[in-house]
């Protein structure tokens, strides 16, 4: 059986081309995140104001917490990951900066949330 033209339902390709042109795309695949015109197009990013909202104190106080937990958690991670395996593979060096990037973010959180509390 001969596969059908590469417009047609009959192919994969086709049913992707199809669902495109169903939801108007205009072009695809333009920086690897999804159809121009979604919400992840880089066009619609520029220009975004920050967004203010109303958080109940104890929800900040809750996340705090789970920050700090979080930086903890991180720091016992790294300290076991390099006592027991080191940093000599690519694998071992990547998921230690992971974990001293998740360390920053949490340490940069904390900061922010208590500031929001008037810990500080």
């Amino acid at each position: 059986m001969q596969p059908g033209p590469i417009n047609s339902a009959s192919s994969p390709l086709g049913l992707i081309a199809l669902f495109f042109a169903a939801i108007g795309a205009r072009e695809v695949g333009h920086n690897g995140l999804g159809p121009r015109g979604s919400s992840n197009d880089p066009d619609r990013l520029t220009g975004l104001e920050p967004t203010f909202v109303s958080v109940d104190e104890e929800l900040l106080r809750r996340a705090l917490q789970a920050s700090e937990d979080a930086k903890e958690w991180a720091n016992e991670l790294l300290t076991v990951h390099d006592q027991n395996l080191g940093r000599t593979t690519t694998k071992n060096k990547m998921w230690a900066a992971h974990l001293e990037q998740s360390i920053r973010l949490a340490t940069s959180t904390i900061a922010e949330l208590r500031k929001a509390l008037r810990f500080d």
